[in-house]
């Protein structure tokens, strides 16, 4: 019989306790980081949702964006009983965020219509705008961060901007806090026009901007809607429309200069003609850091959407897939939305069904490959909701907003997550942005002369966490990281990423 000392019993119980930790921690890693990308993120709300009934009222989301303080606002509309728009937060793990207005909930007083398009736009200080129309005007409003009204903005914390008929359908905000409005005006004619309105950060028009703030250009046909708006870092505006008027229907991409000039230097007189079809639905655009253009169009009947890519002055870029577009073969499908995070691109869109449609996520590499580590084969669906929204989450993770289905009872809010990460930064010549020294050993030196005033960063660590953020002023920054542990972080500003090393 063998007898063991009771130090040899203690070693031992150490050491097996010490094995056991180490492989679990393996286990745990191996777990979470093996999670497919494109897959339902199972540790958000409930198995990858979270669904929200107001009041057992017919609720739907239609846009969500995430604050600065890592939380997801949305906005979106309740039947009480007639339709009215509704704001709400949730954090991060799918909870609400009960400081937020009313356990959650703002509804707010003013009247712009619940029916039409509604985008928000959060400030780093995490106060927001929500844009829309109001009795076919243009509409603002702003919020304090915990949903209160801003009086300070406009007239007791909204305006509207009448030219005639006017529509609202996106917006983008600036550096400086400045605000660009884009739609539709029948103006002194029969027929619609591109609107384009600039407000200052107080809420008052831009008066260097167009005619006194506003600015009307003709797209020279009846019925078109303006679809997306992107700003380059030398302040010049990139808007996408879509002209439905004049057989075949066009996707058309106009460059304006900061001012609303047309920029003439830009494709053919200051537009790019993307896709003509009959059947053309859909459409979305992104900028890369370097200045190049992807863009989206589909034709649900044939099935076909082509992703293009442009040079910054407007040309097809021919390194981009085959010979600068890639065709995606989808029936029934067409696009809504474009993320370009790093060296990947993100399509967002929709299958439509008989009685509703089928969430569609796409991912690509940077020269337009399907990214077979996405989802299944680049591809990843979602049937279990109607969708009306996604956002990227500074982690990378995606969000999907919208509602249940009409047929499954009365529609609820849902939120739901998806996995996927984002490791990989691509070099750019960015002549105009450095950092040194880098590698650093915490005091990073920042040049840049593109900014203009309060423009905000961020920085986030390999895995999409956030480490630090804040504003950039003047010609010349200091960043300090001199308490973070070393490795590798990711700085972002102006659609611009560095990385920067911490030794």
């Amino acid at each position: 019989m063998v007898k063991l000392s009771l130090q040899f019993i203690v070693k031992y119980v150490i050491m097996a306790t010490k094995y056991t930790l180490f492989f679990g921690i393996f286990f745990i890693y191996s777990f979470i980081s093996i999670a497919q990308d494109g897959t339902l993120d199972l540790s958000f709300g409930n198995g990858g949702y979270t669904i929200t009934d107001i009041n057992g009222n017919a609720d739907i989301i239609n846009n969500v964006e995430q604050t600065f303080d890592e939380k997801l606002l949305v906005i979106g509309t309740t039947e009480n009983p007639n339709s009215v728009k509704v704001i709400s937060k949730y954090l991060l793990n799918g909870d609400l965020d009960l400081s937020f207005g009313n356990n959650g909930f703002v509804f707010p007083s003013y009247n712009a219509s619940a029916y039409n398009n509604s985008k928000l736009i959060v400030k780093p200080d995490n106060s927001f705008f929500v844009l829309g129309s109001e009795n076919e005007d243009f509409f603002i409003a702003k919020h304090l961060s915990n949903g209160v009204l801003d009086n300070t903005f406009g007239v007791n914390g909204h305006i509207t901007t009448n030219v005639e008929e006017d529509n609202f359908q996106s917006a983008v905000l600036q550096d400086g806090g400045k605000i660009i409005s884009i739609g539709r005006t029948k103006g002194v004619t029969n027929y619609y026009q591109i609107m384009m309105v600039r407000y200052l950060a107080n809420g008052n028009l831009d008066t260097t901007f167009g005619n006194n703030g506003i600015l009307v250009h003709d797209a020279g046909g009846e019925f078109f809607r303006a679809r997306k708006i992107a700003l380059q870092n030398d302040g010049k505006i990139i808007l996408q429309l879509a002209e439905y008027s004049n057989s075949p229907n066009k996707l058309i991409v106009y460059r304006f200069m900061p001012n609303g000039n047309i920029d003439n230097s830009f494709g053919n007189n200051g537009k790019i003609v993307v896709m003509e079809d009959t059947m053309l639905k859909g459409g979305s655009l992104a900028l890369k850091p370097n200045g190049k253009i992807i863009t989206t169009a589909s034709n649900p009947d044939s099935g076909i959407t082509k992703i293009i890519q442009y040079l910054p002055n407007g040309t097809i870029d021919n390194s981009f897939a085959d010979n600068g577009e890639k065709i995606i073969n989808l029936n029934n499908f067409y696009t809504s939305k474009l993320f370009f995070q790093g060296n990947k691109i993100l399509i967002y869109g929709h299958i439509s069904e008989f009685e509703g449609t089928t969430l569609v996520l796409i991912r690509l590499t940077e020269n337009g490959e399907l990214d077979s580590t996405f989802g299944t084969n680049g591809f990843s669906y979602s049937s279990t909701f109607q969708s009306y929204d996604v956002t990227i989450q500074s982690d990378h993770k995606i969000v999907a907003v919208g509602s249940t289905y009409w047929y499954d009872g009365v529609t609820d809010f849902v939120l739901s997550r998806y996995n996927n990460h984002f490791l990989e930064t691509p070099t750019y010549n960015l002549k105009e942005f450095s950092f040194y020294p880098n590698p650093s050993n915490g005091i990073y030196n920042i040049t840049h002369d593109f900014i203009t005033s309060e423009t905000p960063y961020k920085i986030v660590d390999i895995t999409g966490k956030l480490i630090q953020y804040g504003f950039l002023t003047g010609v010349q920054s200091e960043l300090d990281l001199s308490l973070v542990e070393k490795g590798v972080y990711f700085f972002n500003a102006s659609n611009k990423t560095i990385k920067l090393i911490k030794k």
